[in-house]
């Protein structure tokens, strides 16, 4: 029997290494072609966490992209199921994460739970925590459950017409484990093991038989017969060559990963740069403050959730106002700005900063067809009075890139911007 492709999101206590290939939940690598994959879902939950942040304050733009890439996942795993591929869940804490997201001027909190990460609207579930978990009748494999029985912890009970019931909560209707056939495969919810406190003889005891009620409840085998360590002394001819190319190949692959890796995250800081031409609200407020911490520039904090960025270079501080707007700027731009330039004189004693209003006008027309004036004449009379300097986004984005090429410097960048009073304009472009 061939040996089987099995994937993991977690789960790294079950397998030994080189029975799977681990991968991320929130990672562009397909599971389609495997035959079974094994979803820890507090580590996917964790996943998500770490990268969007628990109670975190994320813009609406980011909230919709987490929620496409949840789609896309479980659609790809109904997709997996369908043409014949085995989905083993192991439902884990943490069983939800909130999100506060930003939009319209207010925030709304949103939650991400297991039933999130299920690829099935069949299911529905609640958080329930606990350990005492009986076998249902006909859920197959009763003497591996009597191994690991006392040994599992629930966090969740899953309520469904269509799928088999294997385990519950004692004495309860409350089920902890079911599985169904869809299509060609078969997906299997279940809870974890807790086996920090057994020697190793009975963990590897107990993780056996998890590992065979799961196997048996998915119509598959865990393996084909091991191979033993006395085998890899039995060498026949050329193998000696091949294996020697393959370590020299893997070695050339692991530079070139890195290699890879560097130039990605290069091409990540680039990207993100680019927002300035099109975002809005907090995400082009990030990116502004990006930009000009990577020139040089030191942001000071400001109160929670204002709209604007404090920055100094040497001795010269600057208070900006920082809008995204689809149209060209307006006057009470200006005028909240000069309210930051007040207040930043009251709150230092009376230093005064040089204020400057950023505006990515325009930021769902194509960069090359935004032909209309970004400031109109009465908000650049009005700048003016007020000695404000007027920044587009895309001048920002060409002295980032001056910055790069080094032909600019954070003094010469913050000296042009002290120096402009109304439109902002530089005597080189650097953008192509």
């Amino acid at each position: 029997m061939a040996k089987q492709t099995i994937l993991r999101i977690g789960c790294s206590g079950l397998f030994l290494p080189g029975e799977t290939r681990e991968i991320k939940y929130l990672s562009d690598e397909t599971v389609l072609g495997a035959d079974i994959v094994f979803i820890e879902t507090g580590i996917a939950m964790s996943e998500i966490t770490v990268r969007y942040g628990q109670g975190k304050r994320i813009s609406k733009d980011s909230a919709n992209t987490l929620a496409d890439y949840l789609v896309n996942r479980t659609t790809e795993l109904l997709k997996f199921i369908d043409n014949g591929g085995n989905l083993v869940l192991i439902c884990s804490t943490p069983v939800k994460m909130k999100l506060r997201v930003y939009s319209g001027g207010y925030d709304r909190h949103e939650e991400i739970t297991i039933k999130t990460l299920i690829p099935s609207q069949e299911i529905n579930g609640k958080s329930i925590l606990g350990k005492d978990v009986s076998l249902i009748g006909n859920a197959g494999h009763k003497d591996a459950f009597k191994i690991f029985e006392k040994h599992l912890s629930h966090c969740y009970s899953f309520e469904s017409a269509d799928f088999v019931k294997l385990m519950a909560i004692k004495n309860t209707d409350e089920y902890v484990s079911l599985k169904h056939n869809v299509g060609n495969g078969n997906m299997l919810v279940i809870p974890p093991l807790e086996i920090s406190d057994v020697t190793d003889e009975t963990n590897e005891k107990i993780i056996k038989a998890y590992k065979a009620f799961i196997f048996d409840n998915i119509g598959g085998s865990q393996d084909s017969t091991p191979t033993p360590d006395w085998i890899n002394e039995i060498l026949l001819p050329s193998e000696k060559e091949i294996t020697k190319g393959l370590k020299e190949l893997e070695k050339q692959k692991e530079v070139l990963n890195k290699e890879i890796n560097t130039q990605k995250n290069k091409q990540c800081i680039l990207d993100k740069a680019k927002g300035v031409l099109y975002q809005t609200g907090i995400e082009l407020e990030t990116t502004v403050e990006h930009l000009l911490c990577e020139m040089g520039f030191k942001i000071q904090e400001g109160e929670a959730f204002r709209a604007d960025c404090t920055f100094k270079t040497g001795e010269t501080a600057f208070v900006s106002e920082i809008k995204g707007v689809k149209g060209a700027a307006r006057q009470k731009f200006v005028v909240q700005l000069e309210m930051w330039a007040m207040e930043y004189m009251q709150n230092n004693n009376y230093a005064k900063a040089k204020p400057v209003l950023i505006v990515n006008g325009f930021n769902t027309t194509p960069l090359k067809e935004r032909t209309e004036q970004m400031f109109p004449k009465i908000v650049v009379e009005l700048a003016k009075n007020k000695n404000h300097c007027l920044m587009t986004g895309h001048d920002l984005l060409n002295l980032y890139a001056g910055f790069l090429k080094s032909e600019i410097t954070v003094k010469e960048v913050g000296e042009a911007i002290n120096n402009t009073v109304g439109v902002f304009t530089y005597k080189k472009s650097w953008l192509k």
